[in-house]
């Protein structure tokens, strides 16, 4: 309980005015009320939860640990956060309705460093951006829905773009999957026609639901890309001169729409199996 002041180290209940450290220690602080701090220190490995509860920070919140979130906090205004390391994690709120909230929108460039969605509540719910949506580490979609598709976002991930139990419902977004995509559980539910959904590391379907869309998945570096799974894909584009797509031996890659490979006659673009001698399809 962050309002028992038996629990800081001054004995206290931190002020407005005060700049804090949650340290890593057997319990976590959680809000019971609305609260306002100058500056704010999640160290490595410390939890927040802001249990619904707005949170102020008038300064810079440093996060190396995680910050937990509803969904359903109306305020949490934050002077500077920094996106170069930590986690926030958007929980749900619990009470049994199915309801949509609006993913925090923390600046301008790097909205989050790793970023999770993870309702584990019977009845979940949906998190909607309202802005495009940049994450500069991971984003793992692990229960209950990100919908960027309502609003016509561009999703923007520098690491590993995970659906591991959720849904990420993009149906009239933009994907830029600066990093590998991974769907292993739940539902993915691609970029439609105009749309854009870019891939720059492996793409990897292990199990769950890939839906098409009709839209277009273009793998868009130069770095040898893993294939792993069998996925259908509506249109498979990469016109990256040189490149090396490696398809998992045993699996069957489906192009509903068009298949578009275009290197040049001195750089071709290639084909292989993850294993010699075995083939895929």
């Amino acid at each position: 309980d962050w309002d028992t002041a038996a629990n800081w180290d001054l004995g206290v209940v931190p002020r407005s005015t005060d700049s804090v450290v949650i340290a890593n220690v057997a319990n976590q602080p959680t809000l019971t009320t609305n609260t306002t701090v100058t500056n704010l220190t999640v160290n490595t490995s410390a939890t927040l939860s802001l249990n619904g509860k707005n949170l102020t920070v008038s300064n810079t919140l440093a996060n190396n640990g995680t910050l937990q979130l509803l969904g359903s906090e109306n305020t949490v205004s934050i002077g500077t956060m920094d996106t170069d390391s930590g986690t926030v994690t958007y929980l749900g709120d619990g009470d049994g309705t199915a309801e949509t909230f609006t993913l925090k929108d923390f600046g301008t460039g790097n909205d989050y460093y790793n970023l999770i969605i993870n309702d584990a509540n019977a009845t979940k719910d949906t998190f909607q951006t309202n802005a495009n949506l940049t994450v500069a580490g991971a984003l793992n979609v692990t229960g209950g829905t990100l919908d960027i598709s309502t609003n016509t976002n561009t999703l923007t991930t520098t690491g590993t773009l995970t659906v591991d139990g959720g849904t990420l419902t993009a149906t009239n977004g933009n994907i830029d999957a600066n990093g590998a995509v991974v769907v292993s559980s739940g539902t993915l539910t691609a970029p439609t026609t105009a749309k854009s959904f870019t891939v720059a590391g492996n793409f990897t379907h292990s199990a769950g639901t890939f839906t098409h869309s009709s839209g277009t998945v273009t793998l868009d570096t130069a770095a040898t890309a893993i294939i792993s799974g069998s996925t259908t894909f509506n249109n498979f584009t990469c016109v990256t001169a040189g490149k090396q797509l490696t398809f998992t031996a045993g699996t069957t890659q489906t192009i509903a729409g068009t298949l578009t490979l275009t290197g040049t006659s001195a750089s071709k673009i290639k084909l292989r199996s993850s294993s010699a001698g075995s083939i895929y399809t």
